[in-house]
């Protein structure tokens, strides 16, 4: 669509995981496949003035962070 159109932006939320050990497997290869999609897509699209990023905004109180913080405070 955004490529018919001849413009458009699409964002990817990716994490510091797709670099180095985060958490678990599945997450890692998981974000550095987005990234590495991200990246590609990138350049596919170029042509079509359509940009693809990837942004880690950085630790985001989720579930999971307030779950592996409770698993790590002190009793």
């Amino acid at each position: 669509m955004m490529a018919n159109n001849g413009s458009g932006l699409i964002v990817n939320i990716s994490s510091v995981g797709g670099l180095r050990y985060l958490f678990n497997v599945p997450y890692g290869v998981g974000k550095q496949a987005l990234d590495r999609m991200s990246a590609d897509m990138a350049v596919e699209l170029k042509s079509k003035n359509v940009c693809v990023v990837s942004v880690w905004p950085g630790a985001v109180r989720t579930e999971l962070i307030t779950n592996l913080m409770d698993s790590r405070a002190d009793p």
